[in-house]
């Protein structure tokens, strides 16, 4: 894994997501990670997708899966599980992705967050505008 300097987290109105997505991160070349997480209106939703985002990242960092490989499988995905492609296991960070959403779900477990009603609400995000 690269060496980090900073890891800068934002909640963002999800108009200004780069593609349709709640959660979405990329290193810069002066070694900074950035996070945007779309404002879920409930600040447990937000943190639950920050820290999503920061261990996909981390794990995807680690085995050498770029933001380039994992926008190119998302951007335009139609498959099985349009609200989550991370979850196809064609997905090339799905190991990773499913390794976030397990401390994820802990995490909603911990701070008293129930399941199907949180991903009812990243769910109803409307569609990002380009």
């Amino acid at each position: 894994m690269k060496p980090f300097s900073k890891i800068t987290i934002k909640i963002i109105s999800h108009y200004e997501q780069r593609y349709d997505t709640a959660g979405d991160w990329w290193p810069d070349p002066e070694g900074v990670w950035h996070i945007t997480v779309s404002d879920l209106g409930d600040p447990r939703y937000n943190a639950l997708i920050a820290v999503h985002e920061l261990i996909e990242m981390i794990l995807c960092c680690e085995r050498g899966i770029t933001p380039e490989m994992v926008d190119a499988f998302d951007i335009g995905y139609d498959g099985k599980f349009p609200n989550d492609p991370g979850i196809d296991p064609l997905a090339p960070y799905h190991r990773e992705h499913m390794a976030a959403t397990v401390v994820e779900r802990d995490l909603a477990r911990k701070l008293h967050v129930a399941w199907d009603p949180y991903i009812a609400t990243i769910d109803a995000l409307p569609p990002r505008k380009p």
